[in-house]
């Protein structure tokens, strides 16, 4: 971040990047006994996994396994970016404070989502199956979010307040990441949890308006809504 006094304006500028290595896996250790084979027992087991292959080894890339009539996507590990930069300017006028800004928020999910989350199988060549042609990339999303407020000094002892801003929050990994193995017990019987994609960026919407009265020399009564 940087600040700059400049006559009477008060500059900010700054920025931050997050760039994320997320990896999960969950597996039934009781469905494991169930395979006539090592490998069988593993997939005919309920697991959720990335950044990891079926038996639980980390690796980088994503490649597809095929066990028995089943092929699913052991995934890399998911590596989300977070892009923040924001610009305010504090002006500070004889008998009045303003403060104005801007800021661009960016997040790449880096993940997978359902084309249509109400057909979810009806895009690849198996009607009740899962196919890569029914998942598509989430998009990146990008947003200008503005910031205002200021300050009215009525008297030494009044003063009247108020701003405006939106705010970007981006959701819980845990709430956006699935994998394959997941998605596709949808085959066979009605989800329970599992993540479509169709998530994004919480927006907050933020109005405050704020008296403040100063009484004598030992109180003051603050109001704000």
């Amino acid at each position: 971040n940087f600040t700059k006094q400049f006559r009477n304006h008060l500059i900010e500028l700054g920025g931050s990047y997050e760039r994320h290595q997320v990896r999960y896996y969950y597996i039934n250790p009781v469905a494991i006994a169930n395979g006539s084979t090592r490998e069988q027992g593993y997939n005919s087991s309920i697991s959720t996994f990335y950044g990891y292959d079926l038996f639980g080894n980390e690796i980088s890339e994503s490649s597809f396994r095929t066990v028995g009539s089943d092929r699913f996507e052991e995934a890399a590990p998911k590596r989300p970016t977070i892009l923040g930069l924001y610009l305010q300017d504090k002006i500070e006028f004889q008998d009045f404070i303003l403060n104005a800004g801007v800021r661009w928020d960016y997040f790449d999910p880096d993940h997978f989502r359902f084309k249509d989350p109400q057909n979810i199988f009806g895009f690849g060549p198996r009607p009740t199956r899962l196919d890569e042609e029914d998942l598509e990339d989430m998009p990146a999303e990008s947003y200008f979010s503005p910031r205002i407020g200021f300050a009215y000094p009525v008297t030494e002892r009044t003063v009247f307040h108020a701003q405006y801003g939106v705010f970007r929050q981006v959701p819980r990994f845990f709430d956006i990441y699935d994998s394959w193995n997941s998605l596709q017990i949808m085959e066979q019987r009605d989800g329970q949890g599992q993540n479509n994609g169709h998530i994004r960026m919480e927006k907050t919407t933020q109005y405050e308006f704020g008296f403040k009265q100063q009484i004598g020399t030992l109180a003051s009564l603050d109001i704000t809504a």
